[in-house]
């Protein structure tokens, strides 16, 4: 299964190495890593060159988280898309866990466990995910329902989602500047 991971990116200096890293350090290890650079104005671009890190780096003309991931979309060439905001991390196991849940379900999507994690990489709470994804009954219903009943989406950065369906409805909607993964979702 060929995964792309695709990291929008706008002034994160502080923590793009780490998310990098993170992706690097998977256990199940992803066909190929895109940052779109979205007008970062710190040293975002320079790190991520100097980094050694193997990146498909796209800096773009574009606005915005949603139309960075279309960027993101557009240039990859995985059958899964795996998306990673720049100020967050994944565990090891992150990649190896959800293609394992997707093989066993025959789902779309992936929503991982997650913490909140400080700009410098500390753990400042635990914050878990309310419910336990992978026993949970899937499908749109049930996704939206988790939305209703709890407020919070887990977030892009814990979901993989096939290309072709990204691709399908038309990618993140560029009108919208928050909740683009929502709306997506």
């Amino acid at each position: 299964m060929k995964i792309s991971v695709i990291i929008p990116c706008h002034n994160a200096e502080q923590t793009i190495i780490s998310s990098l890293q993170s992706v690097i350090q998977q256990e199940y290890r992803a066909d190929e890593i895109i940052v779109i650079d979205d007008h970062s104005g710190d040293k975002s671009v320079d790190l991520i060159k100097a980094s050694g890190i193997d990146v498909k780096l796209i800096c773009a003309s574009v606005t915005g988280a949603s139309k960075a991931r279309n960027e993101g979309i557009g240039a990859a060439t995985g059958e899964w898309l795996a998306f990673l905001d720049a100020d967050d991390i994944w565990y090891p196991n992150h990649l190896s866990r959800a293609i394992q849940f997707i093989k066993n379900h025959k789902i779309v999507g992936y929503i991982n466990h997650y913490d909140w994690v400080s700009p410098d990489n500390k753990f400042f709470t635990k914050k878990k995910c309310p419910v336990d994804t992978e026993k949970m009954a899937q499908g749109i219903d049930a996704y939206l329902n988790l939305y209703l009943k709890y407020k919070h989406f887990v977030g892009m950065s814990a979901c993989l989602v096939e290309r072709k369906r990204a691709e399908t409805i038309g990618g993140f909607d560029p009108e919208l500047v928050r909740r683009h993964d929502i709306d997506f979702c």
